[in-house]
């Protein structure tokens, strides 16, 4: 009998190619291939890992292939009686007639609220407007919830009813975009122009309709520096487990994911009002270069930090090294395997280091010489193994750049490129989250923040 994962990857290679479900008894190399790429599309690790857990949200209801011909999973609920209530007689009047009639249209019926939101193309008005009734499909503590809307801050969550959830998770300066986790190759955005750099804000955002919804169509943000406006330049979304970013993968319908939003304002700036507009729903964000801009959890000398159901991490040691003329923050990891099955390393985990003034990428290394990891490096179900987390700390301006690139001019007057980019580059930016040397750990989602000396 077929398993349930060879017939999902089946109709993985049937997305692509367009056909019947492939048979599950064999793949080829280039059938093998299809699939990673399917994975990748979809936001998952390109590997047995990110196939079990895509198979998981298939089965939960949470990952909607039905545009490609595949069906939803049957979810069953336990059914639900209405409860009887006995029928009351209108009492008589004495004029014979009608007795006040309710309208069905309370109000005047200005501004009125939709009453279809959350139909995936930002329709549906939700501001009724001064004087008129919100419609009754609209429960009374969420109506109320938008009366005194407070600026949006690091870590609170904002629903947009029937569309979406966002929380700010990082607030992030720099010359560069990339992705948390960079140990291999990784969409790197460079902002070329002269005196600005990119204003990077992430959310962490679950889509609430039954619709795909790409990035640049979810949310927009314009940024206000000194009264002057600088409107958002793109959002990409994180794929394979935070190892890529990309602005043509969707979020899917019920799924969550983290969201770049990406506006090139001025280096000097300090001051910063970003309004985000959500499904016809405006918030603000108002912050300080120094202000905290990272919300993450303490990481300690010998304490494990847990991803449940993904990996076990310790921090050993910290230290500086020199290596072929070029200073690393090396630190040595302890990691666990918690899966039941054999994972990549390169997928699992990332981190960086912040010097007080920039921030570095780093990549994972099962070497002391910080050699790179071989490729398709894995470790075994409940293996432990000792790593390290190589961080360069080389100038942005010596980072190396490919020649294979892509350049456009936004409307801003700054210019970004897209290239993919190795490892060895690195960020220098401008970004105040610690007051502090740290060094920073990228785990299932979470950073974890070591203060050094």
């Amino acid at each position: 009998m077929k398993s349930k994962r060879k017939i999902f990857v089946s109709a993985l290679c049937a997305l692509l190619i367009g056909s019947a479900a492939l048979p599950a008894c064999a793949y080829t190399e280039e059938e093998k291939q299809m699939v990673k790429d399917a994975l990748s599309a979809y936001g998952y690790a390109p590997n047995w890992d990110g196939l079990n857990q895509a198979y998981e949200d298939y089965l939960a209801g949470r990952l909607d292939l039905s545009a490609y011909g595949i069906a939803p999973v049957q979810q069953y609920d336990e059914p639900q009686v209405e409860p009887y209530d006995e029928p009351q007689t209108e009492p008589a009047t004495d004029q014979g007639g009608t007795s006040g009639t309710a309208s069905e249209t309370p109000g005047d019926g200005d501004g009125a609220a939709s009453e279809t939101p959350g139909n995936g193309d930002g329709a549906g008005d939700e501001n009724p407007g001064s004087g008129s009734s919100v419609s009754e499909n609209v429960p009374e503590t969420e109506a109320a919830s938008t009366e005194a809307a407070e600026p949006l801050e690091l870590g609170k969550k904002l629903v947009a009813a029937d569309y979406a959830e966002i929380t700010l998770k990082e607030i992030a300066f720099g010359k560069r975009v990339y992705p948390p986790v960079t140990n291999g190759t990784y969409q790197n955005y460079i902002c070329h122009s002269e005196q600005m750099q990119y204003l990077d804000l992430v959310f962490q955002v679950k889509n609430l309709t039954k619709e795909s919804i790409l990035p640049g169509d979810f949310l927009s943000i314009t940024v206000n520096v000194d009264g002057r406006e600088y409107p958002g330049e793109m959002n990409l979304c994180e794929i394979g487990n935070g190892t890529d970013l990309s602005a043509d993968t969707p979020l899917y319908a019920m799924m969550e994911g983290k969201l770049h939003c990406v506006a090139a304002v001025p280096e000097d700036a300090q001051s910063f009002i970003v309004t985000i507009s959500i499904n016809g729903q405006t918030e603000t964000v108002v912050f300080e270069k120094g202000d905290p801009l990272l919300e993450t959890e303490e990481l300690l000398l010998e304490t494990p930090v847990l991803a449940e159901n993904l990996a076990e991490v310790t921090l050993k040691g910290v230290e500086m090294a020199e290596l072929d003329g070029e200073t690393y923050v090396k630190a040595a990891l302890e990691i666990r395997n918690l899966q039941a099955y054999e994972s990549e390393i390169s997928w699992m985990l990332g981190g960086s280091y912040w010097d007080g003034e920039s921030r570095y990428p780093g990549y994972i290394s099962l070497e002391e010489d910080g050699s790179m990891l071989p490729e398709g490096a894995g470790i075994k179900a409940d293996e432990t193994l000792l790593a390290y987390l190589m961080i360069p700390l080389t100038e942005e301006t010596e980072a190396a750049e490919t020649e294979s690139e892509r350049e456009t001019e936004s409307e801003s007057g700054s210019d970004f490129e897209n290239e993919t980019e190795s490892v060895n580059e690195t960020e220098e930016d401008t970004e105040v989250s610690e007051p502090e040397k740290a060094l920073r750990l990228y785990l299932n989602g979470t950073w974890y923040s070591y203060e050094m000396e």
